[in-house]
């Protein structure tokens, strides 16, 4: 009897220690994919900012009222290209693999605050 609840602590256990452990493994075996696949969303998101401000360009010219929300969500998609292209540039070169997570989650957290504020 005792054995058995044992055997369930230990299974218990090993499993909220090996889920969170693959996790991590995952990132490191993921890390390069995963970084390609941000940046060309950094460069859709570059992309989708240059027509929209075309757009709100031709608005204007023919007279027609833009929202403010229009013009802080171009701004906030500005900071957000400029914080991500200083982090790939800098940031993500010269800092090892041990120092990417904390930064890339802080960048992660700045990034969520400002497209919660442009949508």
């Amino acid at each position: 009897m005792a054995i058995e609840v044992l055997t369930a602590i230990a299974k218990k256990i090993g499993e909220y220690l090996v889920a969170p452990i693959g996790c991590q493994f995952s990132y490191l075996l993921c890390y390069n994919y995963n970084i390609k696949n941000f940046r060309r969303k950094i460069e859709d998101l570059g992309r989708i900012r240059v027509e929209v401000q075309t757009r709100v360009n031709d608005a204007e010219k023919r007279g027609i009222a833009i929202p403010p929300d229009v013009g802080m969500s171009l701004t906030s998609v500005n900071e957000i290209k400029e914080k991500w292209s200083k982090f790939f540039d800098e940031e993500l070169q010269s800092e090892p693999i041990s120092g990417f997570k904390r930064k890339f989650n802080s960048l992660l957290h700045t990034c969520g605050l400002l497209v919660n504020k442009v949508e």
